[in-house]
């Protein structure tokens, strides 16, 4: 009997151990158990993940196509600005072309090629600056001006230029017409010269020469000399008023104490002039002047 308890004793040994054994393998199933759950929640990141990569792209995609439009915008603004512009300065040029001639009257030339004398001034038209001479351009002595109109101001008289399509102003420009002159057809003519030089070794005889611009008082001719200063500064002496059409232009230069013979005196806009003793060896036919402020009696 005893043997049998010890018997019944192993068996709930037995049978506690392998409940225990049962109850961990139970245990481990149920850990095992929860590895789908992780599963779960790598594939709902995944899918956040994927989800977000397209707003992303979306986003990118609607932006582009944002810039594009913009871009695209911008460009035909442009090109509709570039062409009011266009069409203003058109506009502009077609309006203001023709002025009312309400201070100078043009008469109508058939279009001539004519040819600076010695210097010359552009001047916009007046009727386009209300009467004011604005200086537009120099020209010098030999460039050809085409003209196609002239008309006289305040007892000047001017000659129209013939305006281009390509001209930087909306109206016509002038220039004083007793600063050109024609064409020299001549074919003996071998080189452009110096209006005011006659050549070398030229004897020259003294022109006769109306005094429009300026009128001269002969004087008994009269030693004088150029003042003299610290630095030694040379001088400048002109042509004759009369021969330059009222233009002051530079015939050379004189040293401070050189002796000079006056001959003759005269005023033009307000300064005093001397004029100075013709000599036929300075090759030219006509004489020079001289401030007088720059001659004294006595060296």
């Amino acid at each position: 009997m005893f043997k049998k308890v010890i018997a019944i004793g192993k068996i709930s040994i037995i049978t506690l151990a392998m409940t225990g054994l049962l109850a961990g393998c139970g245990t481990m199933v149920d850990l095992d158990s929860k590895t789908p759950a992780n599963n779960n929640e790598v594939i709902e990141s995944k899918e956040e993940e994927t989800k977000e990569t397209k707003e992303t792209e979306e986003e990118i995609k609607e932006t582009e196509t944002t810039e594009t439009e913009t871009t695209k915008e911008t460009e035909n603004n442009v090109g509709t600005t570039e062409e009011a512009s266009e069409t203003t300065t058109e506009s502009n040029l077609e309006e203001t072309t023709e002025n009312e001639e309400k201070y100078i009257k043009y008469e109508d030339i058939e279009p001539v090629t004519m040819y600076v004398s010695f210097y010359s001034e552009l001047y916009a038209d007046l009727n386009a600056t209300e009467g004011e001479f604005i200086l537009v351009d120099d020209l010098e002595a030999g460039e050809a001006v085409n003209i196609d109109g002239k008309g006289t101001y305040e007892g000047n008289e001017y000659y129209r230029v013939v305006r281009t399509e390509d001209s930087l102003y909306p109206y016509h420009l002038i220039v004083p017409a007793k600063t050109l002159k024609p064409a020299d057809n001549s074919e003996t003519k071998e080189e452009e010269l110096d209006p005011f030089f006659n050549g070398d070794g030229y004897e020259g005889t003294l022109k006769e020469i109306e005094q429009k611009y300026i009128k001269y008082t002969d004087i008994e001719p009269t030693k004088m000399y150029v003042i003299n200063n610290s630095n030694g500064e040379q001088y400048s002496t002109y042509h004759d008023i009369n021969v330059t059409e009222g233009y002051l232009i530079v015939s050379g230069l004189v040293e401070p104490n050189q002796e000079l013979i006056i001959d003759g005196k005269g005023t033009y806009d307000g300064i005093e002039y001397y004029r100075i003793e013709f000599q036929a060896a300075m090759m030219l036919d006509h004489q020079i002047i001289i401030p007088a402020e720059l001659v004294v009696v006595e060296k």
